[in-house]
């Protein structure tokens, strides 16, 4: 197994987390990225651009725009601006996981770094908007 298959692990603390709060459908969101990224992540992987891969973004998105809109109920501005500081880094880690080529160690890490902060910008948000 290599880390990728690991990270997708992070998102099980906010699937309960999102379900002990009652976010159902955020909870249905990263349940589907949670299967979709171990697909995706596999081993036996010999091509970049699967029909997956476009399914992995899409749901990607509609994480991040659900995200987005349980940010903009979150009246605390301490959270808000570390939730902000976890979206920085985000954007910061996708510039440095494109630099390397497809399956090289290099772009694994910065890629279980984004599964990381993506799942803490996600925990963050759902206390701040509690």
């Amino acid at each position: 197994m290599n880390i990728l298959q690991y990270t997708p692990l992070f998102f099980l603390i906010a699937i309960f987390y999102s379900f002990y709060h009652n976010y159902f459908l955020l909870t249905i969101l990263l349940l589907f990225n949670f299967v979709i990224s171990l697909y995706t992540h596999r081993n036996e992987r010999y091509k970049y651009t699967e029909i997956i891969d476009y399914i992995d973004y899409f749901s990607i998105l509609i994480w991040f725009l659900y995200n987005l809109y349980l940010f903009s109920k979150c009246k605390n501005k301490i959270l808000k601006l570390l939730i902000f500081f976890c979206f920085i880094i985000l954007i910061l880690i996708q510039e440095c996981r494109i630099r390397y080529k497809w399956r090289t160690a290099e772009r694994e890490i910065a890629h279980a770094c984004a599964h990381f902060f993506g799942i803490i910008g996600t925990l963050l948000v759902i206390r701040c908007s509690l």
